[in-house]
C-alpha cells in the first residue's frame, strides 16, 4: 500500500502541479525559484548542525536534552543569520509581515 501511495505521488504530482500552475498563469521555473532562499539557508543550517553534532558527540557528559536544545538554538540562529545575510530583502519582508501579524513584536514600549 505504501509503495502504491509513493508511486502515485511521484507520478501525479508533476501533472497536478502543471495543471494548477497553468490555471494561475505561473511558470514552473518561477515556482521553483521561489524555494531557492529556503534551500540555501537550509543547506547552511544543515552543515552547521553536522559540525555541532560532530563536536558534541565526543563529550559524553552532555545529556540528550541539552544536546537537543543546543541543536535547536544553533539551527535557528544559523538559519536566520544565513537568510538575513544572503537574502536581506526577503528577510526584511518576512520581519515586516511578522510585525503586522504581531504588533508587539520588536517594540518594548507595548509591554505593560
Amino acid at each position: 500500500v505504501a509503495l502504491c501511495y509513493t508511486l502515485s505521488t511521484i507520478i501525479l504530482t508533476p501533472i497536478l502541479m502543471f495543471i494548477v500552475l497553468r490555471l494561475i498563469d505561473l511558470k514552473m521555473i518561477e515556482f521553483v525559484r521561489s524555494f531557492v532562499p529556503v534551500a540555501v539557508s537550509t543547506l547552511i543550517m544543515l552543515l552547521a548542525l553536522f559540525i555541532f553534532k560532530y563536536i558534541t558527540r565526543y563529550i559524553y557528559s552532555i545529556q540528550i536534552q541539552i544536546t537537543l536544545l543546543g541543536s535547536f538554538i544553533v539551527g535557528f540562529a544559523v538559519y536566520a543569520l544565513a537568510f538575513k545575510s544572503i537574502f536581506p530583502k526577503k528577510y526584511k519582508d518576512i520581519v515586516n509581515v511578522i510585525k503586522i501579524l504581531m504588533p508587539s513584536f520588536g517594540s518594548a514600549s507595548n509591554i505593560t
